[in-house]
């Protein structure tokens, strides 16, 4: 199992450059990542560097599209349930639901039947006190509520409070706040959805985070 943590850490790092990820997706590196990831599904490392590696592969949209098409979806999702206490893999699932999801409206709705929504605000609120998780968390939200469905899903399954409440919990932390104020972005997409943003206060805190980290771009944007 070593040897495959190992591995899949060095397919993450290697796939940072834009071409080697197609190249590792060309050469059955998907396959590969996956095929570990379900043989040692017990081994916590392996699926946190596993969920990590699939984030770096699947920022090329044509992994995206091979991960969903082996089963990847499925796989980060078992990972994540199956050690919801482990932090390093709630935060590297989340990141690869978010990848997985982005600009890509058919993996939205396949992580949505999957389960996926409940899986990661389940995440959120097991560990709320670990900024990472929030971060990734918010972004893997707004990544699955570019989907109209979706949205009114993750507001039915109390979504806007997770993230408002991540955002109070986690004032001092530029990243939470920037990826809780996208997800809100996402999610005030749907009507009902602004009411009940409104009603929990998300109009104060999203000001509060402008005011907060007035310096920091990603925030203000």
């Amino acid at each position: 199992a070593g040897v495959q943590e190992a591995g899949c850490g060095a397919v993450r790092a290697v796939a940072a450059h834009a071409e080697n990820r197609a190249k590792i997706g060309d050469e059955g590196g998907i396959g590969v990542v996956l095929g570990t990831m379900r043989k040692h599904a017990e081994h916590a490392g392996v699926q946190e560097f596993g969920c990590r590696a699939v984030v770096g592969l699947a920022s090329h949209v044509e992994n995206q599209v091979k991960i969903s098409d082996d089963g990847g979806i499925e796989v980060v999702l078992e990972a994540m349930r199956k050690h919801a206490e482990h932090a390093g893999v709630q935060e590297a699932g989340c990141g690869a639901i978010r990848t997985l999801a982005d600009h890509n409206a058919k993996n939205d709705v396949k992580i949505a039947v999957e389960g996926g929504i409940g899986v990661v605000l389940g995440a959120m609120r097991k560990h709320a006190e670990h900024a990472g998780v929030q971060e990734a968390g918010c972004g893997a939200v707004r990544a699955v509520a570019a989907h109209a469905e979706n949205r009114a899903k993750i507001g039915d399954e109390g979504g806007i409070g997770v993230v408002l409440g991540t955002m109070r919990k986690h004032a001092e932390h530029a990243g939470v706040q920037e990826f809780g104020c996208r997800a809100v972005v996402g999610l005030a997409s749907h009507v009902e959805n602004q009411v009940k943003i409104s009603d929990d206060g998300g109009i104060e805190v999203v000001l509060e985070a402008m005011r907060k980290h007035a310096e920091h771009a990603g925030v203000q944007e």
